[in-house]
């Protein structure tokens, strides 16, 4: 497997969704099916999670060392375990 290739793994599950919410979402963006649109909001969501994890952060030492690195190295790490669509 190619370094910057990504296993997914799938699970088929019934679930409720709002049909309004989820018909304004697929007319906004265009989405040519609703899992394409639930996968995209699923993305969103966890990139907006990583991020209020990243701001917790601030004010403490988690950047100890050689920041330059720890940056490139960090934002590697995030999106080769954390594809975002």
């Amino acid at each position: 497997m190619h370094p910057h290739e990504h296993t997914i793994k799938i699970m088929v599950t019934n679930v409720h969704i709002d049909q309004e919410k989820l018909s304004q979402i697929m007319s906004m963006q265009k989405f040519k099916s609703k899992q394409k649109a639930i996968n995209e909001a699923l993305s969103a969501y966890l990139k907006s999670l990583l991020h209020q994890e990243v701001l917790a952060w601030k004010g403490t030492d988690f950047w100890e060392g050689y920041l330059a690195q720890i940056r490139t190295n960090w934002w590697k790490e995030l999106f080769l375990t954390h594809p975002f669509g």
